[in-house]
C-alpha cells in the first residue's frame, strides 16, 4: 500500500486530467461540427464545389453523414484516454472499478459534446461570424 497522501495528489491530478479532457475537446468538437458543412467544404474548396455541383445527390448524402461520422471518429478516442487517465491516476481495486468509471465519465462526455456541443456550437459559430 502507498502512501495516502500520494494517493490523493494522483487522484486530483487525474480530476484536473479529465478536466482538461473536457475542455481540450470542446473547442475541437465545435470546430468539427461547424467546419464539416456542405457550404463551408464547397467555399474552401473549388474541387469539391466542382464535383458537389456535377453531383448532386452526393451532395445531400454527405450533408447527412459528414458530420456525424467527424464526431464520430474523433469520439471513438475519448474511452482510450479516459481509460489511461483512470488507470494511471486513480486508485481502484479491480479493472471493473475503471471500467465503471469509465462508463460514467463516457456517458456525461457524449450528453455534453454530441448534444449539447453540437446543436449550440454551430449556432455560437454563425452568430461569432455575423458580429465580426
Amino acid at each position: 500500500r502507498s502512501d495516502p497522501t500520494k494517493e490523493a495528489v494522483k487522484e486530483r491530478f487525474g480530476y484536473l486530467c479529465v478536466i482538461g479532457l473536457y475542455i481540450g475537446f470542446m473547442p475541437v468538437t465545435v470546430a468539427i461540427s461547424s467546419i464539416a458543412s456542405i457550404d463551408r467544404l464547397k467555399a474552401e474548396s473549388p474541387l469539391v464545389n466542382h464535383v458537389l455541383t456535377a453531383m448532386p445527390k452526393l451532395a445531400l448524402v454527405l450533408e447527412g453523414v459528414l458530420a456525424s461520422a467527424a464526431l464520430t471518429l474523433f469520439m471513438s478516442f475519448l474511452p482510450t484516454f479516459l481509460a489511461l487517465i483512470f488507470d494511471n491516476f486513480f486508485v481502484l481495486k479491480a479493472d471493473a472499478w475503471t471500467q465503471h468509471k469509465l462508463q460514467v465519465w463516457y456517458f456525461w462526455f457524449l450528453i455534453v459534446f454530441i448534444l449539447l456541443v453540437t446543436a449550440v456550437g454551430n449556432s455560437l459559430i454563425l452568430s461569432l461570424e455575423k458580429i465580426v
